[in-house]
């Protein structure tokens, strides 16, 4: 019988975390039962725990209290039929509440527990079926190791000597070689590498893999000696060299790595005015690396063995079997499925104490500046991946393509990505991607800022490099995000971000220059960018969108007249409808009677050469509207203003996008409901519309008690009415 305090309760409420074997669940009113007993399967199935409900979930924890599971009792019995296993039910009377504790006993060896054919585990917070790699180890459970059985029994003395490497063995262990063969058999029984039974003496197959003089002498340990392939390129192709180590991996290892080396490429360097060679990778990752992968292998994976696989910018080491540990946690995390063959590779003085192996590769390729090695896990293997030294500009093209995919957009975000991450390149004159630091990226933003660049110019080239770095880091091409404390200036802090709109009088001001001064800019003549101009206000489309604009895109000659914008050449990524009005509709029909259909509409340029062309345009209309005084001092006055100036004295500016939020506002002010303008300025949501042109829309709070009134109307009269009171 359980018997749970208070003060045990608060004793679980103290650890610092939840647990494979602790779980805490919130469960006010109540619990869904199926979520119950998958709980209780996974805690069942990691060694049994405790579940607690009333206990609120996020810490710091404390007992909230709990109305499920009123009945223990009728609910242990239904435990009990939906999962096969006993679970004790216990309420326990807290000072701040009712908490109820499932106590769920351990699996039995050799055994797993299932619900609805899934046998779950615990992964942090999630529930999920075991791996098949788990479930092997969980059913061996109580059988013998298979390191630990006989790979060749009913020998002699002497067969024990000639098919082990005996002297290598002692040469490891720095131990003098016995002076007689029943001291060597001694030790080796004293290690439990050979056995001796009534039928002569046992070699194990631990010892076969560590001190075989040739695994071909073992059957069935033959498949799992190392193999090292090179290939010619950065494909499998061409193959170069295929050759499979016929000793232990113990007693052969020297010469596993030296194989390694020499099959790697290499270059010539100057250093210290010497031309010198040197290797794609350095000794110490490759050791570290190969002998994590022969130590942590799953030997219960028939026909598979360590393998090495050499390319002309990579090495990839691979071993049967997923990993026991999270690839994320391989530096500070250990777990071994081969204690005892970790044990004496250990002793041997082939690899480092636990754990320290990875973290030694991973600082040393630091060290050479190499990006980090890249653990992975496929089927059945689990595979590390180093690179070579590779110039900034010489990014491995499958990098290229992975980090572009993965920032998404169109080809031409991706190309202004590129070409963001090349300035800063530039900049800090990097030549490796180990060489990119924050202190370079912070002066070029120094240096953008004194040239008077926009924030949002700034931030956008900072959001591309930081956000390569960040990839590089999440796909262990770096160690950590070096630019991850870099921050970005605020756009709405910089005053050449507010945008002015043009006024109505403005407009027309800009219209009759163009009619009296029709100059062309741009390559567009003065017509035509009074059609961009209009098309630009009235329909609200970005500059990118006018851009791709083309003939058939413009929908002139049924129904509502209207332009079609496809969802790859919006900013939001949605298909766009924006209506136009006859008179501009029977203008830009005119304009386009003679293009091809796929023919773009307007000649743009980049979005500077349409702000200065706008800007020029403006200062001809200001010239023009001054000029229209005949009295010097009005004229004196209106030079004073701001009247159709770039900047006005709130300090906002004009450029081109101007042209966009003068839609907005000229439709805000013309009263047009709110929806209205979010739906045509395509607004993700209406508190941006009115965050942007809320203090436009007319006023109506003044007239909003009198429209109330006469909803009310008059009250009747009513003759017969009884008294009251």
């Amino acid at each position: 019988m359980n018997v749970t305090s208070p003060q045990q309760i608060d004793m679980w409420l103290a650890s610092p975390s939840e647990h494979q074997r602790l779980e805490f669940k919130e469960a006010k009113e109540q619990f869904d039962n199926k979520k119950l007993y998958r709980y209780c399967v996974a805690i069942a199935n990691e060694g049994g725990g405790h579940l607690l409900l009333g206990v609120s979930d996020a810490p710091p924890r404390r007992v909230v209290g709990s109305q499920a599971f009123n009945n223990p009792i009728e609910m242990a019995e239904k435990l009990f039929r939906a999962v096969g296993f006993r679970v004790d039910i216990e309420e326990v009377s807290h000072p701040d509440g009712r908490v109820v504790v499932f106590h769920i006993p351990t699996r039995p060896l050799g055994t797993a527990y299932a619900f609805e054919g899934a046998y779950l585990m615990r992964v942090g917070e999630a529930l999920i079926p075991m791996s098949e790699d788990k479930l092997r180890r969980i059913f061996a459970e109580g059988q013998p190791d298979w390191l630990e059985t006989p790979a060749k029994d009913g020998l002699s003395a002497q067969d024990v000597v000639d098919l082990l490497d005996t002297q290598t063995f002692f040469e490891l262990l720095n131990l003098p070689y016995p002076s007689d063969r029943q001291g060597v058999l001694d030790k080796l029984g004293a290690e439990r590498l050979v056995s001796e039974t009534a039928s002569g003496f046992a070699i194990s197959h631990l010892a076969a893999i560590l001190v075989a003089k040739d695994l071909r002498q073992f059957d069935d340990v033959s498949r799992k000696a190392p193999r090292v392939v090179t290939y010619k390129a950065k494909d499998k192709l061409d193959t170069i060299a295929d050759k499979t180590g016929n000793k232990g991996y113990a007693v052969g290892f020297q010469g596993l790595v030296r194989y390694v080396m020499s099959q790697l490429p290499q270059n010539e360097v100057i250093e210290n005015a010497l031309r010198i060679e040197s290797k794609l990778l350095p000794e110490v990752v490759i050791r570290e690396l190969l002998a994590n992968a022969l130590i942590h292998q799953d030997f219960s994976e028939g026909g598979v063995s360590p393998m090495v696989e050499i390319y002309t910018d990579r090495l990839e080491i691979s071993n049967p079997g997923e990993p026991l540990v999270p690839v994320e946690r391989f530096i500070d995390g250990y777990q071994s499925r081969n204690e005892r063959l970790a044990d004496l590779m250990r002793r041997f003085g082939i690899c480092e104490e636990k754990s320290s192996g990875i973290d030694r590769a991973v600082r040393a390729a630091e060290v050479h500046q190499l990006p980090a090695p890249d653990f992975q896990v496929s089927f059945k293997r689990t595979i590390v991946v180093v690179f070579g030294p590779r110039a900034f500009r010489k990014m491995d093209r499958a990098d290229r393509i992975q980090f572009r995919a993965s920032k998404g957009g169109t080809e031409k975000h991706r190309a202004r990505t590129k070409r963001h991450i090349e300035e800063f390149r530039e900049a800090g004159g990097w030549r490796r991607i180990t060489e990119i630091d924050a202190d370079a990226v912070t002066k070029h933003v120094g240096e953008m800022m004194s040239r008077n660049a926009a924030a949002r110019t700034i931030q956008g080239k900072l959001q591309s490099i930081k956000s390569f770095t960040k990839w590089l880091a999440d796909h262990h091409r770096l160690h950590i995000n070096p630019l991850s404390m870099v921050r970005k200036p605020d756009p709405n802090a910089d005053r050449r971000h507010e945008r002015r709109m043009l006024l109505p009088e403005e407009w027309q001001w800009i219209v009759t220059a163009l009619d009296q001064q029709p100059i062309d800019r741009n390559s567009m003549s003065a017509h035509e960018r009074v059609l961009l101009y209009q098309t630009a206000i009235q329909t609200g489309l970005r500059a990118t969108e006018l851009a791709e604009l083309t003939r058939s895109k413009l929908i002139l000659l049924r129904g509502t007249p209207h332009i079609l914008c496809d969802a790859a050449g919006t900013k939001n990524r949605k298909p766009a409808r924006q209506f136009l009005d006859l008179n501009l509709a029977n203008q830009l029909k005119d304009h386009v009677a003679t293009k091809h259909p796929t023919a773009s509409v307007f000649g743009i340029g980049s979005k500077e050469e349409l702000s200065r062309g706008l800007r020029a345009d403006l200062a001809a209309a200001r010239k023009l509207w001054l000029r229209s005084f005949t009295d010097e001092q009005e004229r004196i006055e209106a030079d004073a203003s701001d009247f159709l100036q770039r900047t006005n004295y709130d300090g906002a500016h004009l450029v081109f996008h101007s042209l966009r939020h003068t839609c907005g506002a000229w439709l805000a002010m013309s009263g047009a409901h709110v929806k209205t303008v979010q739906t045509i300025m395509r607004h993700g949501s209406i508190t941006l519309t009115m965050d942007r042109y809320g203090h436009l829309f007319p006023g109506e709070a003044e007239g909003a008690a009198s429209k109330i009134a006469a909803m009310l109307g008059k009250p009747r009269q009513h003759a017969n009415l009884p008294a009251l009171g």
